[in-house]
């Protein structure tokens, strides 16, 4: 639900997605190790990868992303983002109300093998799978927020501070230079 530069700044230090973005704008994995296109440019298979975790230490699976995505495109989630959504199959039914968002073209074949199926052929869906709106979410058994990104959120006041940690189960936690992040 997230709507400006700064909700998303502090999204991209919380969450991984598939695909991330290195320092020079290209295009590299994240949660996904690797990722297959087919010819015709409309089914992507993602191989996660097997280290990719949430801030609690338990593995971030293919049906993270499936329910993530199927709430975000679910029209009474109202995201204001979900139109970037729109090449998956379905999306445009499922936004109609003409179909559930369980319908969505996203399976998780296994934990570790998630399958996107376009409706049409979109150059810059790797792009798109970077950006928050494609990032999966979880909730813990007691229903606090986990993370799977580089960082865990240690304390939000609102109007206030957003705090950060570095998040020791982040799969290149080794990578993370700076310990705590504070956002005022």
């Amino acid at each position: 639900l997230a709507t400006d530069i700064h909700a998303f700044n502090v999204l991209v230090d919380l969450y991984e997605g598939l695909i991330a973005e290195a320092a020079d704008g290209s295009l590299i994995p994240g949660v996904a190790d690797t990722w297959h296109v087919s010819e015709d440019g409309l089914v992507y298979t993602f191989t996660l990868r097997s280290d990719a975790r949430w801030s609690d230490g338990s593995r971030v699976v293919a049906s993270d992303f499936v329910e993530s995505l199927r709430r975000a495109v679910a029209p009474a989630s109202g995201s204001p983002y979900s139109f970037l959504l729109e090449p998956i199959a379905q999306f445009e039914d499922i936004q109609a109300g003409d179909a559930p968002a369980a319908s969505l073209g996203v399976v998780a074949e296994s934990d570790a093998m998630l399958v996107m199926t376009l409706s049409r052929p979109t150059a810059h869906w790797l792009s798109i799978l970077g950006l928050p709106i494609a990032f999966p979410t979880k909730r813990s058994d007691d229903g606090g927020m986990l993370t799977n990104g580089p960082y865990a959120l240690i304390e939000h006041q609102i109007d206030s501070v957003i705090r950060l940690a570095k998040n020791e189960h982040y799969w290149s936690a080794g990578s993370v230079a700076i310990d705590q992040i504070v956002y005022h």
